[in-house]
């Protein structure tokens, strides 16, 4: 009879784990439902508009977000195309100590578009949106206040990339002015 009790107990223990990864897998079972959550992240982040060609995932060893067909846009068109860029995030530091562990970043087929104007302004600094007017004014009333809720909620305490890898590149650099 103990051991019966035993082997229920070690069965409950041993199935609690896989009901969870079998949850997580299903909540995020469509990368496409990030992408366009994705896309305004990236532009409240820089300012530039993001459009992927798709989305997936890889959940294991490290859990991994593939994007494919992205394409950035500036103000001024295209500033880059990239075939494929591929990002592997440790999940246990995120969770435990909030720490965001990039363990790599892969960059594949990148074509940067680079222009300088005559006016000395260019597409890669992000041009502030109504965004920055109103972060802008709440910095001259309380600058610490403002530097503290420039930090979006729910963002992770501290950033480590462990590797980056560019394949593949092709930098234009136009110079008007020259």
């Amino acid at each position: 009879n103990l051991m019966k009790r035993l082997a229920i107990a070690a069965a409950v223990v041993l199935s609690v784990p896989v009901v969870l990864i079998v949850v997580l897998l299903t909540l995020l079972a469509n990368p496409e439902s990030f992408r366009e959550e994705i896309s305004t992240g990236f532009k409240a982040a820089t300012g530039f508009d993001l459009q992927t060609g798709g989305v997936t995932w890889r959940y294991f060893p490290p859990v991994s977000l593939r994007l494919v067909d992205v394409s950035i846009r500036s103000g001024d068109g295209h500033l880059a195309d990239l075939d494929e860029a591929s990002v592997d995030v440790a999940v246990l530091p995120l969770i435990f100590s909030g720490t965001l562990d990039l363990q790599g970043v892969t960059v594949e087929g990148l074509r940067l578009n680079l222009l300088m104007h005559a006016d000395g302004t260019n597409n890669w600094t992000p041009t502030p949106g109504p965004e920055a007017a109103e972060t802008e004014a709440v910095s001259d009333a309380t600058t610490d206040q403002a530097s503290a809720d420039a930090v979006p909620a729910g963002a992770p305490d501290s950033l480590r990339v462990q590797n980056v890898s560019l394949r593949n590149v092709d930098i234009t650099l136009v110079d008007e002015a020259a």
